[in-house]
């Protein structure tokens, strides 16, 4: 699950947690967002190997 702060609720669910450790909704969002992006380069790479 991705969360900011602790995770509240969601982070007894959860088997993975990234809870950012942030007050501000727009900059949990951002690292979320960043994590995201990386999360899908890592997929493509591994489906379709490395881009030239």
């Amino acid at each position: 699950g991705f969360t900011g702060r602790g995770g509240g609720a969601l982070a007894a669910e959860c088997d993975l947690l990234l809870a950012v450790p942030a007050d501000s909704t727009p900059r949990v969002q951002e690292a979320h967002g960043t994590v995201i992006h990386i999360l899908c380069d890592l997929i493509e790479t591994e489906l379709f190997g490395e881009a030239n």
